[in-house]
């Protein structure tokens, strides 16, 4: 199809996404796009790109992954999911997404485009994603104009703007909310824990409580 377009718009620019069931690389037909945009809700969102497959078999069997389409010689971008997240907590997890766009630098990825919630089906507004994750997300965007920008100079510029004498023992708290990523009770993200979900959607108080229902 875009072989025949091409033909009639030479100057148009076509892109394609790795998604869902299209995320392993083709073995046969490269695709033909400017680039194509490489969906991570396969890795774990507590656990590093670079974990050993022992430690995390979900985030490094992603970056294998994802290196196998580099290794076809196109052009890679990332759409990424951060923040789908299926109830009210913040997500702390600034050395998460401080991996995310150093990999992406890295790899000279030409895309990275986290999926944020802006607007709650329903009110009230501090729902809104973008509200209660709005320091992640502020990480996340400046990082990603300045990939050379760490959590500690974030997190310095951030609580000795907004804290005054309180920078150091806040910023020690941001950290230490970071570090706990993961333990915090009732946790649960879309595409954090892999098959974990499960037993949290299905556990038996819930199903108990919808046979009430």
């Amino acid at each position: 199809i875009v072989g025949e377009l091409r033909k009639r718009h030479p100057k148009a620019h076509f892109a394609t996404i790795a998604y869902q069931g299209y995320c392993e690389p083709p073995t046969q037909v490269v695709p033909d796009a400017t680039f194509v945009e490489y969906a991570t809700h396969g890795r774990c969102q507590l656990h590093p790109f670079h974990s050993s497959p022992k430690a995390c078999p979900l985030s490094s069997a992603d970056l294998a992954r994802m290196g196998r389409w580099e290794k076809l010689g196109v052009t890679l971008g990332q759409y990424t999911y951060e923040y789908d997240a299926m109830d009210g907590v913040s997500l702390p997890f600034y050395s998460l997404v401080n991996e995310t766009v150093d990999l992406a630098a890295t790899h000279r990825h030409c895309l990275l485009m986290p999926e944020v919630m802006l607007s709650p089906p329903f009110g009230p507004d501090a729902v809104v994603g973008s509200i209660r994750n709005r320091l992640s997300e502020q990480f996340f965007a400046q990082k990603m104009w300045d990939a050379s920008l760490t959590v500690d100079g974030f997190l310095d510029d951030l609580t000795r703007n907004a804290y005054g004498p309180a920078a150091p023992l806040l910023k020690e708290y941001f950290k230490l909310l970071d570090a706990a990523w993961g333990r915090m009770k009732g946790r649960v993200v879309m595409f954090a824990d892999g098959m974990n979900v499960a037993e949290e959607l299905l556990s038996d108080e819930r199903v108990r409580r919808r046979t009430a229902d």
